[in-house]
């Protein structure tokens, strides 16, 4: 706690605490018993007030402040200590989940969820015993003359009275009424609503004050009181360094109940009952906010948790800064953090339920508010409320593809393809839409399918498929545009080829003919609609001069982009330095707005995609006879694309 002294008074206390020699019994500075060590350091043993402990030192320092540096405030401290220890090896985690397995692939989401967990750690360091308390300000007196004395108890009547009246009105009270707490509306779609986001943290910050009223403002005009009732001998046992100062201070605060007219212009002061209303205030923040806490567990109030835990772990912090006490024993912060980890235990688990019970994947957005929370609660002495085991269960799910194809021409020539394959997909915040899945690097790029049946027949000379079994397509990419952010869910597909591209091989036995590479005879371009490519290609023709114009402004952007990367590689920042990072971040980027749409997605297939709230999370068959709208449909018997989606852990 500091407390600023003006220097004429800080001389006062400074000699009256060694005028006379020691007292006999302990000494008193503020509302703390306990002895002087020095001119300027006072050990405080306890708090007369309250009756609790304090161990700790009230340093007065050269500059008229007093700082005090109490057990209880230690402790909160090393708590706090440990709490940001645990959150650094949570940091680390996530970054070697996302991160490290999986490059840039996942940088928006450990960009975002970095800055969740910073902001968290940011506010808990906040409430470490090195800030002052509120303090308010006052207009301090001086010792040169009684009338300045007189005037200035005189001009803090209205301040006192208000405290004392307010103190003796509620003293007795049991509950407590607060102002209503800012709401987040966690349970739609919050995690891609980043404006509500940023709104709701700079409610949340003035929350914190709203909420302490009237108790903060009237707790800081006690505070500004007791600093110059301190030093006029008014709240312990010093004494003015001489005996007509003395004197003048005794006239200023005599008090007759026979003669009330004989009573000095100070009288009405209380300094006593000053430090009881100040302790009370200090506490009743405290129960006021412990009412809050406990309201959000019992009502399971979710959206108000954040302003819940903000405004009572403040009020802790703020009890020991005036009082040099928590509201426990001891300086034991157990229960108050506690009901913190309740309360955002409770949210975390509301939430990756969501997800892992209800396999409603929307809330996948919400995954830095879940790091978030995570590292708050091991700062209130958790242990992360176990998410960091489900990190990878959340962010890791597969997609099987299933393509299966019959066609039969006109002189009895029939064609048969039949691939399946599986690939691990990763969780990325799109900044455009909302979510997006892309290919896991564990799958280098591509999509890769195993041919089941791939066969041809014909009324003579019948080829044979002698290739390879294993063909890829280009990375399938899945947005997710939750809460009608852009457009429909959409999966985009690429074309099967051999693999490799010249292994795509058929033996034709009449005039022995070589090999041919005709792959899978393109029989997955039947789940094409030949009417959307040609309106594609028509779009890419008249559009040329402005993709010229684009292409470009990409050339252009690449060269500064690479101009960067030597910059930062050069500088020993490395390939893997977080700034290279970001920048290479910031060509893919430019790649997928810049590039023309209509060129990339000529020859890909994009499917509305319809998300359950099931164990297969996409569960859907495509079927070639509606996606192509060409007469080509007469020689199809059939085409089902067959597409789904699970958690990897399922």
């Amino acid at each position: 706690m500091k407390l600023k002294i003006p220097p004429y008074l800080f001389l006062l206390l400074v000699l009256g605490s060694t005028a006379y020699g020691q007292p006999k019994k302990k000494d008193t500075l503020l509302s703390f018993t306990g002895h002087w060590q020095s001119g300027t350091i006072f050990k405080a043993d306890s708090n007369y007030i309250t009756g609790q402990a304090v161990g700790g030192n009230v340093t007065v320092n050269k500059d008229g402040s007093v700082t005090v540096q109490s057990q209880a405030g230690q402790k909160l401290n090393q708590a706090i200590d440990q709490g940001t220890s645990q959150v650094d090896q949570l940091e680390s985690q996530v970054k070697q989940d996302l991160v490290t397995s999986e490059g840039l692939n996942e940088y928006h989401l450990y960009q975002f969820s970095q800055g969740a967990i910073d902001s968290a750690k940011a506010f808990y360091f906040g409430l470490k015993e090195t800030a002052p308390p509120p303090g308010g300000t006052s207009s301090n007196p001086t010792y040169q003359q009684y009338n300045n004395l007189a005037n200035w108890c005189i001009s803090q009547a209205d301040d006192y009275n208000s405290i004392i009246s307010f103190y003796q009105a509620h003293r007795r009270d049991k509950t407590y009424d607060y102002p209503p707490p800012p709401l987040a509306d966690y349970f739609n779609c919050w995690g891609c609503n980043r404006d509500a986001q940023k709104a709701f943290d700079k409610q949340c910050k003035g929350y914190d004050t709203i909420f302490f009223q009237p108790e903060l403002g009237l707790l800081q005009k006690a505070v500004a009181l007791l600093r110059p009732l301190t030093l006029l001998a008014q709240t312990g046992e010093n004494v003015a360094p001489t005996p007509d100062m003395q004197n003048m201070i005794n006239s200023l605060f005599k008090h007759s109940k026979s003669n009330p007219q004989n009573n000095g212009p100070c009288a009405f002061m209380d300094a006593g009952v000053l430090m009881q209303a100040e302790a009370f205030l200090a506490q009743r923040c405290v129960n006021k906010a412990n009412q809050f806490a406990q309201d959000v567990i019992k009502q399971k109030n979710y959206n108000a948790s954040i302003p819940a835990v903000r405004v009572y772990l403040n009020a802790e912090g703020q009890l020991e800064k005036i009082l040099g006490t928590d509201q426990f024993t001891n300086g034991n912060q157990g229960t108050i953090f506690e009901a913190c980890r309740t309360v955002v235990e409770n949210l975390l688990t509301a939430l990756t339920d969501k997800i892992t019970q209800d396999h409603d994947i929307s809330y996948l957005s919400d995954i830095p508010l879940m790091l978030s929370l995570s590292a708050q609660d091991e700062m209130v002495g958790g242990n992360g409320g176990g998410f960091i085991d489900l990190l990878n269960q959340i962010t890791r799910y597969t997609l099987s593809l299933d393509l299966n194809v019959k066609t039969s021409m006109q002189g009895g020539v029939t064609q048969t393809a039949h691939l399946q394959g599986t690939a691990e997909m990763v969780v990325e915040l799109d900044t455009v839409a909302c979510v997006r899945m892309v290919l896991s690097n564990t799958e280098n790029g591509v999509f890769t399918a195993t041919v089941q049946e791939n066969s041809m027949s014909t009324p003579n000379c019948t080829p044979s498929y002698v290739g390879t079994k294993t063909y890829t397509m280009p990375a399938p990419l899945l947005i997710l545009h939750f809460c009608g952010k852009g457009g429909a869910d959409t999966l985009t597909l690429g074309r099967f080829g051999a693999s490799p591209a010249s292994a795509g091989l058929w033996r034709i036995p009449c005039g022995a003919v070589p090999p041919q590479n005709m792959g899978i005879n393109g029989l997955d371009g039947y789940f094409l609609d030949p009417t959307t490519m040609k309106n594609n290609a028509m779009n890419i023709k008249a559009n040329a001069g402005a993709y010229q114009g684009q292409l470009q402004q990409m050339l252009a952007q690449a060269k500064q982009i690479q101009a960067q990367m030597q910059s930062q590689t050069g500088a020993g920042g490395g390939m893997n330095s977080p700034g290279t990072a970001a920048t290479m971040k910031s060509l893919m980027d430019m790649n997928n707005n810049v590039a023309p749409v209509d060129l990339v997605n000529m020859a890909r297939l994009a499917v509305p995609i319809t998300l359950n709230n099931a164990a297969l999370i996409i569960n859907q068959t495509v079927d070639a006879k509606q996606t192509n709208t060409s007469q080509m449909t007469q020689v199809i018997d059939y085409g089902l694309y067959k597409i789904q989606l699970k958690q990897k852990s399922q």
